[in-house]
């Protein structure tokens, strides 16, 4: 009788065993896949948003020339004809 309770046990811890070591890399692949789903919901929103801001700059670019003058001047240097720039020696050095 103590024998077979023995076998039972053996056999008891033994299927323990075996299926932790079938689901537990299963469970911990579950929580990685789990991390980089939500990381990429992040990064889309955050790409949505990207976009977003750039669309209302194409359409501001297209449809407002103020805003587009703006631009020019302010990314690209540009100046008017006979428009002469003055550039201060402290500034210059903060570039």
């Amino acid at each position: 009788m103590e024998k077979k309770r023995i076998i039972t046990i053996v056999f008891i811890v033994g299927g323990i065993v075996f299926l932790t070591s079938i689901f537990l890399p299963l469970e911990l692949k579950r929580d990685k896949l789990e991390q980089e789903r939500v990381l990429g919901g992040e990064a889309i929103e955050r790409l949505e948003k990207e976009n977003s801001a750039l669309r209302e700059e194409v359409k501001l670019l297209k449809e407002d020339s103020d805003y587009r003058e703006e631009v020019a001047r302010g990314e690209l240097g540009l100046v008017k004809k006979n428009e002469i720039i003055y550039r201060s020696a402290s500034k210059k050095k903060a570039d």
